[in-house]
């Protein structure tokens, strides 16, 4: 899967999903979009750097899928090794963890939850995460 070079362009693309997937419809949105806070529908606990910020978020309720940028002052290197002790250390499962292209992927599970965080340099300094939970 590949993510916008830029995680700030998420958002605007989140918007659109959300505009077509709601229409003119009098029911609940299928797309949720958000900012600044970890939606309701990732789990309790889920492992967050200190000092990170929450940017933006997606809900996709009808195919059970969560995403959340996460921006942090680690260094790449750094980010790796806290999701890899932390997602651990939180009783999930790290089924992959290694190189794809120019960002680092990891991919865990617990439960029916599977789930994917892709790292990367961030061109301010730090690094960007940008998490994928999947529950369907």
């Amino acid at each position: 899967m590949s993510f916008p070079a830029d995680l700030r362009t998420l958002a605007p693309v989140l918007l659109a999903v959300v505009v077509a997937a709601v229409g003119c419809s009098d029911e609940p949105p299928a797309v949720e979009v958000g900012e600044g806070r970890m939606p309701a529908s990732a789990p309790a606990g889920f492992p967050v750097p200190a000092g990170a910020e929450i940017g933006a978020t997606m809900v996709d309720h009808d195919n059970s899928v969560t995403e959340v940028a996460i921006t942090s002052t680690m260094e790449v290197d750094q980010l790796i090794a806290y999701y890899t002790i932390e997602l651990v250390g939180a009783g999930y499962v790290v089924q992959r963890s290694e190189p794809s292209g120019t960002d680092w992927e990891i991919r865990f599970r617990t439960g029916d939850l599977l789930g994917t965080v892709v790292l990367r340099p961030s061109a301010e300094g730090g690094s960007t995460a940008l998490l994928r939970l999947n529950t369907g």
